[in-house]
């Protein structure tokens, strides 16, 4: 990384520490909760996972 990139991501971040409008106390993510759902409902035997490539099985 080019001196120059560094100095502007770090121009970045200290725009951002000096910004009163940002939320620094929401934790967000703690608010998602993800259903677990891998393949609901579907029966694994039943599925084809043969393939064709340049017309051969």
């Amino acid at each position: 990384m080019t001196d120059q990139t560094n100095d502007r991501k770090i121009e970045h971040i200290r725009a951002i520490e000096k910004d009163a409008a940002t939320d620094r106390d929401g934790r967000y993510f703690d608010r998602i909760h993800l259903q677990h759902r891998a393949l609901p409902e579907v029966a694994l035997d039943r599925i084809d996972t043969s393939v064709e490539f340049l017309g051969k099985n």
